[in-house]
């Protein structure tokens, strides 16, 4: 007789794959995944650089007396 609990825990990684292969993949066909994978940090990474360049245009402002007279209040905490 099986033992239940290895089942049930068999079971559940095989559901794990399942979830971690994404609907429509195969889980025998990891090199496609891994190139999918790839391609989707390689946009990601692209649009984080657009971002960045983006941002790096607009300079940061000094901070207020207000804001100065706040931090240094905090620090003397």
């Amino acid at each position: 007789m099986p033992n239940p609990i290895k089942a049930f825990f068999d079971r559940k990684k095989a559901e794990a794959k399942f979830k971690m292969a994404g609907p429509g993949q195969k889980l025998g066909d990891a090199h496609q995944a891994a190139a999918a994978r790839q391609q989707q940090q390689e946009v990601a990474a692209a649009a984080a650089a657009a971002r960045g360049a983006a941002a790096s245009g607009s300079r940061q402002q000094p901070p207020s007396a207000a804001n100065r007279q706040a931090a240094e209040a905090a620090m003397a905490r």
